[in-house]
């Protein structure tokens, strides 16, 4: 494994540990890659419940019109800052939130030829946009 690669490894790893809610989907149907434990404090799921399953799966967003407004101005712009919502957690309660997001993207073969280059390409491509916010 490549030094590059494992750097970006040990950065997804001290993500997961941090206090602030942060999950990792993708991006064409938001699917649950993976989930801190903030994020599963916060809403009341497991990581197995999950992991495979979308915020709509789970009725995560109040307002379906405000992920799709969100997803919009992630895609069009590739990052988000502050963006007002309301959760519906677990038990039912509703949260007021703000949030900011932002992506990176490399698509084989135009940004690289192999799996290090690529996640190479996302990492700086998420950093560029995270510079925008």
């Amino acid at each position: 494994m490549s030094a590059r690669l494992r750097c970006f490894k040990m950065r997804l790893c001290k993500i997961s540990e941090t206090l602030v809610f942060i999950t990792i989907s993708k991006l064409s149907d938001g699917t649950y890659i993976d989930v801190n434990p903030a994020a599963m404090q916060l809403i009341g799921y497991s990581r197995a419940e999950m992991i495979g399953r979308s915020s709509l799966d789970i009725r995560l967003w109040l307002q379906e019109s405000d992920r799709r407004n969100f997803m919009n101005d992630l895609e069009a712009a590739g990052s988000v800052k502050e963006k007002p919502a309301q959760f519906r957690v677990r038990s039912g309660e509703i949260h007021d939130v703000e949030f900011s997001a932002s992506i990176g993207i490399s698509i084989y073969p135009r940004d690289a030829q192999t799996p290090e280059a690529l996640l190479q390409a996302a990492d700086k491509a998420m950093y560029h946009a995270k510079k925008g916010l």
